[in-house]
């Protein structure tokens, strides 16, 4: 039993040393935790920003590391949303958006940029005091796999993947159910809510605690799960990526990956696919709507609508409009807190 737990929280290097052998090799551990550390912020301050390299190294060291990680997210967000959009809407936005007719407008996409640039100082808070956390050793994070075991990393990569997903899942859900976290918080993501909204800069125009709740699992779990510091860090990173594209409006139909289609549904009925990067946990807990599925439910539905606004005599467009200022639920009043148009929502998704 004892060594089993030295085994997964020292890894397979430190199973058996004694307590001084053992301290010398935390100690050598926390050294390469600063190390690649310092590493960074000069590769990003002082090699892409051009900071003079005694600035950085003069700086007090959070504040060297939020800068570096904020000033990373920026280059990403920006670089990752522009290439989609070029490549999405410029060159085949003929063919992937009905002609280019639901395209998002460009005050749309200012304004998500806008909200973005607020908010990545915030989320740069969350990987800077993370780092902080594992160079004073209050975590099982290790810096090199050779020390551990491709073996014993691929399998706990698999066990932190899981739990990560399992946490955002829930966040996630949690800022749907909880009124005051959703009108609070994740309304500000939520009033894009049509196709004609949403893009790939929405991906990270959150409200800063938003992010905060749903990147936490990330974090929280360094304590008690010995993962590798570099791929946390980039696992922390991707998601800014991922969520680039998930917001893009096209559903690639990969199986299980919870992609743009499955996402797009999210943000229009507001009670499905809360997943991270699959749909394994919205199908574990009833909460998982396929494109496919949908997408048939709503034309049946606009066929429904049709023949109704036929017998009333009006067009099936005011007939949808009267139903949504006659069928107001709380629910719908709440997740419209922000003033955005709310979607018809097909009865049968709901």
């Amino acid at each position: 039993m004892g060594n089993a737990l030295e085994f997964w929280t020292r890894g397979t290097e430190a199973v058996g040393l004694g307590k001084a052998e053992w301290v010398a090799l935390k100690a050598t551990r926390l050294a390469q935790f600063v190390e690649e550390n310092d590493w960074k912020n000069m590769l990003i301050l002082n090699g892409v920003f051009q900071l003079p390299a005694e600035l950085v190294s003069g700086m007090p060291r959070v504040i060297a590391c939020w800068l570096r990680n904020a000033l990373a997210t920026y280059v990403m967000y920006f670089g990752a949303a522009f290439a989609w959009v070029y490549y999405a809407y410029y060159v085949w936005g003929n063919e992937l958006f009905k002609g280019g007719a639901s395209i998002p407008s460009r005050a749309a996409v200012l304004e998500q940029m806008k909200v973005s640039c607020v908010a990545i100082p915030g989320y740069a808070t969350l990987p800077t005091l993370a780092e902080l956390a594992i160079e004073r050793g209050f975590t099982l994070v290790y810096p090199r796999v050779d020390g551990m075991g491709v073996a014993r990393f691929a399998a706990v990569f698999c066990v932190y993947i899981t739990l990560v997903e399992f946490g955002v899942y829930w966040a996630h859900r949690g800022l749907h159910d909880w009124a005051t976290g959703y009108r609070r918080l994740h309304s500000v993501h939520h009033k894009y809510n049509k196709e004609n909204t949403l893009s790939p800069f929405a991906s990270l125009a959150f409200h800063w605690l938003d992010g905060w709740c749903q990147g936490a699992s990330y974090c929280l779990l360094l304590p008690v799960v010995p993962m590798h510091f570099m791929t946390h860090e980039v696992l922390l990173f991707f998601t800014g990526l991922w969520t680039t594209n998930i917001h893009d409006c096209l559903h690639a139909r990969v199986m299980p990956i919870m992609g743009a289609g499955y996402h797009s549904i999210h943000h229009t009925t507001y009670k499905h696919n809360y997943g991270h990067y699959t749909v394994y946990f919205d199908a574990l807990y009833g909460t998982l709507t396929h494109p496919e599925d949908f997408e048939g439910i709503r034309a049946l539905e606009g066929l429904v609508h049709e023949e109704l606004a036929k017998e009333q005599g009006v067009s099936a467009d005011e007939y949808q409009r009267s139903q949504r200022k006659g069928t107001a639920t709380p629910d719908t009043a709440r997740h419209s807190a922000d003033g955005a148009e709310r979607p018809a929502v097909p009865v049968a998704a709901r």
